[in-house]
């Protein structure tokens, strides 16, 4: 651990102190950061790339020839709390940014813009690369490529050991006509770049499992892979906001009506899934069923909606109502997408748009920084409901629960999760709002 020694010198008054660090000294580095002689490039080098594999013996969990450091909770824990720190820089940066400068043809909400593009970068682009770190190369027609370096667990470990400011790099050389995330080959400063300072003490402290976990989270799904990323091991972080969302868009819709007052309640909605892209909320881009990359991408992707019937009357229509929603809860948070909720599959009449962070506005949904947008407007009665909405959805989910599950190597396990989560909760009240959900509904 290093520790400090005190000698009185001969024939004097003072004491003079020795302090010794030995080469796995984490606590000395990380925590107080020594700049001495003492320290050599083989003891940087042993930091980088062991970090707790040689702290804490206990929690060192053998797998064959493989070992992990700490438990899945705390590796996953980990990977949320840098999350949340992602998404928090990216708030503070964006917020005396002017996006809107940028796309002066589209007529954009300054807010709404920022918020899409944090979101854009922190829920799809950030959470993807946390869970698999890669080495992106896009080559250019001459042969020459511009790399960007997605391995963001390394280049944070390496920060954090060194006591230097991690920079997180974003965009694409090519398939975008976003200027911000536009890379030029011939600039290593273009693209989004997106500067973080170091994490406090108390962050560090849980963060070491995760940042100990580096380079086995890759596509090929390795051994260790397949042993963190793992539907069981989320069960904790994501049962209760599961249910707390069914709870609260079972509400919205069984009570949802044609008019603000004297009302009669709606019978049909149709529930599309998307997903943001570069370009924003883009027509016929965002759709859900086109937004996964294609080795991630699930059998359950079979189409992009959901469509109700509602009689309210009829105790088989309910049930296929439940299950609806259980559904489409499902593919917004295994995909870490949003919904989209109509009245009338044709016309402008929206009752909801829901993402795992937020009830999301008109200006939100209208926000394509190229290309056609689509035409969106919420009914009388959902503009009634909106400020009550937003205050009873907010603080539902939050980096610390929200997993790229389609990456996990059991997804396809996600279903059977789901469909046994609503039937425990049903065995406590056999007529709640959740019994006779025992299957899942496909999009079509």
């Amino acid at each position: 651990m290093g520790h400090r020694e005190l000698f009185r010198v001969e024939n004097e008054d003072f004491f003079r102190e020795i302090t010794t660090i030995p080469d796995n000294s984490i606590i000395t580095k990380l925590y107080n950061n020594y700049k001495t002689t003492l320290q050599s490039p083989y003891y940087y080098n042993f930091l980088k790339n062991n970090l707790v594999r040689n702290f804490i013996s206990e929690y060192i969990i053998q797998r064959g020839s493989k070992r992990i450091s700490g438990t899945p909770e705390n590796i996953l824990l980990g990977r949320g709390l840098i999350q949340s720190t992602i998404d928090k820089a990216l708030s503070a940066v964006l917020k005396g940014s002017e996006i809107t400068k940028h796309f002066p043809d589209m007529n954009l909400d300054d807010d709404a813009s920022k918020q899409v593009m944090q979101d854009y970068l922190a829920l799809q682009e950030a959470l993807y690369y946390l869970y698999v770190p890669t080495r992106y190369k896009e080559l250019q027609p001459d042969g020459t490529g511009t790399i960007i370096d997605r391995d963001y667990i390394k280049i944070l470990r390496n920060s954090i050991s060194s006591g230097t400011q991690s920079i997180l790099r974003f965009g694409t050389g090519k398939g975008t006509k976003n200027p911000l995330l536009m890379l030029d080959k011939d600039n290593p400063a273009s693209g989004f770049r997106l500067p973080l300072n170091l994490f406090s003490k108390s962050t560090i402290s849980k963060i070491l499992w995760t940042l100990d976990y580096s380079g086995v989270m890759t596509s090929d799904k390795s051994s260790e892979f397949d042993q963190v990323l793992t539907v069981d091991n989320i069960e904790e972080f994501i049962k209760d906001p599961i249910k707390d969302t069914y709870d609260f868009l079972y509400n919205v819709l069984w009570n949802f009506k044609d008019a603000p007052a004297g009302g009669n309640p709606i019978k049909t909605f149709y529930l599309t899934l998307y997903r943001l892209t570069a370009a924003g909320v883009q027509k016929g881009e965002s759709l859900l069923k086109t937004q996964i990359r294609e080795s991630y991408r699930g059998s359950d992707l079979t189409g992009t909606t959901i469509k109700i019937e509602l009689d309210r009357g009829n105790q088989d229509s309910i049930i296929t109502f439940r299950k609806s929603i259980a559904s489409v809860i499902k593919y917004m948070v295994k995909y870490n997408a949003f919904i989209s909720i109509k009245t009338k599959l044709r016309r402008l009449d929206s009752a909801l748009y829901i993402s795992q962070l937020r009830i999301l506005s008109q200006e939100y949904m209208t926000t394509t920084f190229y290309g056609d947008s689509y035409s969106v407007q919420l009914t009388d009665y959902a503009k009634s409901k909106y400020d009550q909405w937003t205050s009873d959805y907010k603080d539902t989910w939050n980096y610390l629960n929200i997993f790229p599950i389609y990456l996990f190597s059991d997804a396809e396990n996600f279903d059977t999760f789901i469909v046994n989560m609503f039937q425990n909760l049903a065995t406590i009240d056999s007529d709640s709002i959740y019994a006779g959900i025992d299957n899942l509904i496909s999009l079509s």
